[in-house]
C-alpha cells in the first residue's frame, strides 16, 4: 500500500472565528473591543505560553524540593 502525503491546506477554526467576529464588528452587529475581536488569534498563543510556563515552574519547584530534601 502506498501512503499518501496529506497536507492540511485549510484555515484553522481560530481564523474562521476571527473572520466572523471581524465581519460582525465591521457591520456593527457587535460593539466589542478589538482585543476581543482579535482574541481567536492570540488566545491559542497565550494558552501555549501558559502551559510552557507552568511546566517550567513545576520543574523548578520539583528540583528545589529535591535539593532541599538532600540538605536534611
Amino acid at each position: 500500500m502506498e501512503q499518501e502525503n496529506k497536507k492540511s491546506t485549510g484555515i484553522s477554526i481560530s481564523v474562521i472565528v476571527f473572520l466572523i467576529f471581524f465581519v460582525l464588528k465591521m457591520t456593527g452587529y457587535i460593539n466589542w473591543s478589538w482585543i476581543w475581536v482579535l482574541s481567536p488569534l492570540w488566545i491559542p498563543f497565550a494558552l501555549v505560553f501558559l502551559v510552557i510556563f507552568l511546566g517550567t515552574f513545576s520543574g523548578l519547584l520539583k528540583a528545589l524540593h529535591e535539593r532541599l530534601n538532600k540538605l536534611k
